[in-house]
């Protein structure tokens, strides 16, 4: 059985991949996990690999996306790595990370997409 916050979680990942796909991107895997970390979604934007996290706070944006930190961002280019091992073929796309925040209601939620978040540092 899930907590209120994984039923949420699943909540704004998919209010996240309808918000890209009407941007035009294309989802290729999401919610790929290994012991290195998770990537939420994986898009294709043209002949770009998106690498996209989607984060949820009930209290707003500015804490969605103040949640994300250097951990996070290490933990999410680790598991990046393993995917573009698993799947060879994509390794010689562009790379880019996107971070998708929500905030307020998942029924009537504020989204900020911002393309190009952070680098891989």
């Amino acid at each position: 059985m899930q907590t209120s916050q994984q039923r949420d979680g699943v909540g704004a990942e998919a209010i996240a991949l309808s918000h890209l796909q009407k941007q035009g991107l294309i989802r290729l895997d999401s919610n790929f996990s290994c012991r290195l970390g998770e990537i939420d979604l994986l898009m294709r934007d043209g002949d770009t690999l998106v690498v996209t996290e989607v984060r949820y706070r009930a209290s707003g944006v500015e804490d969605a996306l103040y949640s994300i930190g250097f951990q996070k961002r290490q933990r999410i280019r680790r598991a990046t790595l393993k995917f573009l091992q698993d799947n060879p073929a994509l390794a010689e796309w562009p790379l880019r990370f996107d971070v998708v925040a929500i905030g307020g209601s998942l029924n009537e939620p504020q989204i900020t997409w911002i393309a190009d978040a952070f680098q891989d540092e």
